[in-house]
């Protein structure tokens, strides 16, 4: 029964010793915030900045200071507005439709890189110039999506430990 209240009793002076120690520290600390508010508040004032000529009254709130705002543009506005319209699109200016050619080289690009990605799944291994010709045929495949589903395909075998590769790991995704 001794020991626990002995033992009791050096709780309670390491806990009172740490409280004192904690105190000591706030009051250094509260004494250097007081020592540089005393500098700022014996520092010059800022300058003021004189009005300007706008008549916008900044204590509006919400859409009646937007309102006051934009009555203050429209002037500059309209001064900085181009005075003669630009002419209508020439059909030069408009892209000309895909061709059928076109179009056709982008479905060979795609089904190629899709063969390629098929032939690596099947050697359950993706080499570098797989890669490399996948990327190279990614210029002519123009649809995003279609080329990102086969990004997908690499990176879900790769995941699933279904497709090994000897490139390295940060070039392996064309």
């Amino acid at each position: 029964m001794r020991w626990l209240l002995g033992s009791c009793a050096v709780l309670a002076a390491i806990g009172t010793l740490l409280n004192f120690m904690q105190l000591r520290e706030q009051n250094a600390q509260l004494k250097a915030l007081a020592a540089e508010l005393s500098k700022l508040e014996s520092a010059p004032p800022l300058p003021t900045i004189p009005p300007s000529g706008s008549a916008i009254s900044w204590s509006l709130q919400g859409t009646q200071l937007a309102h006051q705002v934009a009555l203050e543009l429209a002037p500059l506005l309209k001064e900085a507005a181009p005075t003669e319209a630009s002419p209508p699109p020439t059909t030069d200016d408009i892209p000309k439709q895909e061709t059928q050619v076109d179009r056709a080289d982008q479905q060979a690009a795609l089904e190629q890189a899709k063969t390629i990605v098929d032939q690596a799944l099947r050697r359950r291994k993706l080499e570098a110039s797989d890669v490399e010709a996948i990327r190279s045929l990614r210029s002519r495949i123009r649809n995003p999506t279609e080329y990102m589903a086969l990004r997908q395909r690499i990176m879900a075998a790769l995941n699933r430990d279904e497709l090994e590769t000897s490139a390295d790991p940060h070039s392996i995704i064309p």
